[in-house]
C-alpha cells in the first residue's frame, strides 16, 4: 500500500495560499498574453511599413502639446482601447527609435494611466448611473490637462531630462529591431518582464490579504476620502477601487446601489466614481508603468495630488449646481432608479 504524504498542519494554509497564487498568476498572465502578443505583432508590422506615423498623425497636435513625438500618440491610442499592459509593451517596442527623456516617459505614461481601457471602464461607470459621454469627455480632458501641467512643470524646473535609455527598467529593450529575430527577442523580453511583474503584483496582494493588511489600507483610505464628499457608505468601496482597480471598485459600488441605492446620495456617487476614474489601482498600475522608466513623481505622487484637487473642486461645483443641471449633464436618474430596482 502506497503511503500518502500530506503537508504538516502548520504549513497547510501557506501551501494552499501558494497554490492559489500560482493559479491566479498563470490565469492573469495567459489572459494578458492573448491581448499583448497580437497587438505587439501588429505594431511591428505597422512599424516596418511606416504606418505608425500615418495612424498617429491624427494625434500629432495632442502630442505636440505635451512636447512628445507624434508617434507616441499611437501608444496612447493603444492604452485607450486596449489597456495599460499592452500600451506599455508597445512603448517598449518603439521607444528606442525616439530621443525620449525620463520626463517624456513620465508625461506620456501619466496620460495613459489616467485615460486607458475606456471601452470597459467607462461602461462600469455608466452602469452605476453616470452619463457616458460627459464623464468620458471629463476623464479625457482632465487626463490631458494633468499631462500638460506635468510637462510644463518638468520643463520649467529642468527635471528628469536625462535620456530614457539610461534608466534601469528600460535597459535591455533599447535598440531598434532590425530583423524578425531581433523583434521576437524583444517580444520575449517584454513578455518575460510582464510575467515577472504580474507575479510580483499577485504575490504582494496575496501577502496583504493573508496578513490582513488590505483592510487596514482600506480603513485609512475611508478617512482620507471624507473631505472630498465621499461618505462612509461609499468610502470603503471607493477604497477597494483605489487599491485594486476601477472595475473591481465599480462592481462593488454597482452591487451596493442594487442593495441600498435609495440611501446613497447621487452626488457622492458621482464624486466617488470620478475619483476612481483619475486614481485607481494605485499599486498594480504604478508598477506596470515603472517598466517604461517613468518617474513616480508623475505617475503616482503628482496624480494623487491632482486627483484630490480636482475632486475637491468638483465637490464645490456639484454642491452649488442645481439638481436639474446635475442630472441633465452628469448623472442619469432614470438608469440609477432602474438599477436600484434590481435587488438581489
Amino acid at each position: 500500500m502506497q503511503k500518502q504524504y500530506s503537508s504538516p498542519p502548520a504549513l497547510a494554509p501557506y501551501i494552499q495560499a501558494l497554490k492559489e497564487l500560482l493559479i491566479k498568476w498563470r490565469s492573469i498572465t495567459l489572459t494578458l498574453y492573448k491581448m499583448m502578443i497580437p497587438a505587439l505583432l501588429l505594431t511591428e508590422i505597422l512599424r516596418r511599413i511606416d504606418a505608425i506615423e500615418f495612424i498617429s498623425k491624427f494625434l500629432y497636435p495632442v502630442m505636440a502639446l505635451l512636447g512628445l513625438p507624434g508617434e507616441m500618440g499611437y501608444v496612447w491610442a493603444i492604452a485607450v482601447f486596449s489597456g495599460l499592459y499592452t500600451s506599455v509593451g508597445v512603448f517598449l517596442l518603439i521607444a528606442s527609435e525616439f530621443p525620449l527623456t525620463v520626463a517624456d516617459a513620465s508625461v506620456l505614461m501619466s496620460l495613459c494611466i489616467i485615460v486607458h481601457n475606456l471601452p470597459i471602464e467607462q461602461q462600469v461607470i455608466r452602469h452605476c448611473g453616470l452619463r457616458l459621454f460627459s464623464n468620458t469627455l471629463l476623464r479625457i480632458t482632465l487626463g490631458l490637462f494633468y499631462a500638460i501641467l506635468l510637462a510644463l512643470f518638468y520643463d520649467f524646473f529642468n527635471l528628469l531630462q536625462q535620456p530614457l535609455g539610461h534608466t534601469l527598467l528600460i535597459e535591455g529593450f533599447s535598440g531598434e529591431s532590425k530583423t524578425w529575430a531581433d523583434f521576437f527577442l524583444t517580444l520575449f523580453k517584454i513578455l518575460l518582464a510582464t510575467s515577472i511583474l504580474i507575479l510580483i503584483v499577485t504575490t504582494l496582494f496575496k501577502v496583504l490579504e493573508f496578513f490582513k493588511i488590505l483592510p487596514l489600507l482600506e480603513k485609512f483610505l475611508v478617512y482620507f476620502l471624507k473631505p472630498f464628499g465621499i461618505g462612509k457608505k461609499l468610502g470603503p468601496l471607493t477604497a477597494i477601487g483605489i487599491i485594486i482597480g476601477l472595475a473591481y471598485g465599480g462592481g462593488f459600488i454597482a452591487e451596493e446601489i442594487k442593495q441600498n441605492g435609495r440611501n446613497l446620495p447621487t452626488k457622492d456617487l458621482f464624486l466617488a466614481l470620478s475619483f476612481l476614474a483619475l486614481s485607481h489601482s494605485l499599486i498594480e498600475d504604478t508598477l506596470v508603468v515603472l517598466l517604461t522608466g517613468a518617474h513616480l513623481s508623475g505617475i503616482l505622487l503628482g496624480r494623487l495630488i491632482f486627483t484630490c484637487l480636482i475632486i475637491w473642486l468638483l465637490k464645490q461645483l456639484v454642491d452649488a449646481m442645481p439638481e436639474a443641471v446635475f442630472y441633465r449633464f452628469f448623472f442619469s436618474e432614470k438608469r440609477y432608479k432602474k438599477l436600484t430596482q434590481k435587488k438581489a
